[in-house]
């Protein structure tokens, strides 16, 4: 007989699970934290392994380093407790954090039509010089620049390695084509080595030009190949092209790879983190926005000093007439499929769920990459993708216009 999880009121555990992120996208405080109570005793590591998922999934900007900091402090403070017998502070503030944050699906919608899969087949040249630099300054980043040195979610310090670089930094205005420079191209016979080194060039000026598609064929074979790598990459570009602001973030959203994804192979970790960092540095560098800071309670610098600022406690959340809303069994779940739910239609009704929305980079986007593979693939039904073709009549799978550079 299968063993069935279920919570400490007898719900099932995906559903709880499927509750905490549908009820985070909404805003909806009262039920994202009966959820997590109701996981927050024997499920307690899938929790924040969800909570940090959510934190990239479905909301916008700068908000992973909150998360992370809380996380890390759950784990000193509750290191010689069990169950129930856990601080709950650490998962409420992260809740209460998710829920009035920002929201936008754009790096689950990055991932969705230009990571898993990629349609660049000529990716083009760039100037060797360029390349150099771009190796010389990745090779540079210290081994320990994308680890956390001190953190605590209590005191509001947080330390990240100045002396991550040795030598000279490129400025976004330094990295130009020289006259006569040589032009460099990946090639299939290249060696591990020189591959990575082109991808992570063409994944910087993806990021700095805003060309989806350039950088999601970059780092679609970077990550695969040398994760470790695709990680100093951001890194550098967060520091050069978008004058460190970004930097902390995209240290923390590397430590969310790592916590949810440590024991699993390169073809088998979550994109999601990483596809989040791409999207925080090109919001940096499109100038669209006056701040790319996902809480207004936070600081692109300092933690958050919790004291200074109210959250709910999980312990006292209930479940509205003790009933599980509709809009949480999807196609993900078994009650969902015999409904009739499908995958298609939960993009387009979890995306008008989206409060409070931050209008983004693909709010109007179509999916037709994505579901143009599908169908290719037979992973989606002719309805779905009828349903699809219809839907892109008046909008695009690429809504975001690219920008100059100077190379």
């Amino acid at each position: 007989m299968a063993y069935r999880l279920e919570t400490r009121s007898g719900h099932n555990m995906f559903t709880m699970a499927s509750l905490l992120q549908k009820a985070i996208r909404r805003g909806d405080k009262e039920r994202a934290g009966y959820a997590a109570m109701e996981l927050f005793g024997s499920y307690h590591t899938m929790l924040w392994n969800r909570i940090m998922t959510v934190s990239c999934e479905d909301c916008w900007g700068i908000l992973a380093k909150e998360i992370v900091a809380l996380r890390y402090t759950d784990d000193v403070r509750n290191r010689n407790r069990k169950g129930y017998e856990k601080d709950t502070r650490y998962v409420s503030q992260a809740i209460t954090l998710l829920c009035d944050a920002k929201k936008s699906r754009d790096a689950c919608y990055y991932a969705c039509n230009f990571v898993l899969q990629t349609y660049v087949t000529d990716p083009g040249e760039l100037s060797k010089e360029f390349v150099q630099q771009t190796v010389r300054e990745i090779e540079s980043v210290a081994d320990d620049a994308l680890e956390i040195k001190n953190i605590s979610g209590e005191v509001g310090e947080w330390e990240v390695p100045e002396s991550s670089f040795e030598g000279e930094q490129m400025s976004i205005f330094d990295m130009t084509s020289i006259p006569g420079d040589e032009e460099l191209t990946i090639n299939p016979d290249d060696d591990k080595k020189t591959k990575c080194e082109m991808w992570a060039a063409y994944l910087r000026k993806g990021i700095r030009t805003l060309d989806m598609e350039l950088a999601g064929y970059a780092i679609h074979n970077l990550r695969q190949t040398d994760l470790s790598y695709a990680w100093k990459t951001l890194y550098v570009i967060s520091r050069n092209e978008c004058k460190g602001i970004p930097t902390r973030e995209i240290v923390s959203l590397k430590q969310s790879d790592d916590y949810v994804n440590k024991n699993k192979g390169l073809d088998k970790r979550d994109e999601i983190y990483i596809c989040k960092g791409i999207m925080v540095l090109m919001y940096q560098i499109c100038g669209k926005f006056s701040s790319t800071i996902g809480n207004d309670i936070m600081d692109a610098e300092f933690l958050v000093r919790w004291d200074d600022h109210e959250f709910i406690d999980i312990r006292n959340c209930n479940l509205p007439d003790d009933i599980v809303p509709e809009w949480v069994y999807d196609v993900h779940t078994i009650r969902g499929k015999k409904a009739g739910k499908t995958d298609w239609g939960m993009n387009l009704v979890e995306q008008e769920a989206l409060s409070p929305l931050q209008v983004s980079f693909f709010d109007e986007g179509s999916w037709q990459p994505r579901y143009e593979y599908k169908h290719l693939h037979d992973l989606c039904t002719e309805g779905e993708y009828r349903e699809m073709l219809e839907y892109s009549k008046t909008r695009k799978g690429n809504p975001v216009d690219k920008i100059q550079d100077k190379y």
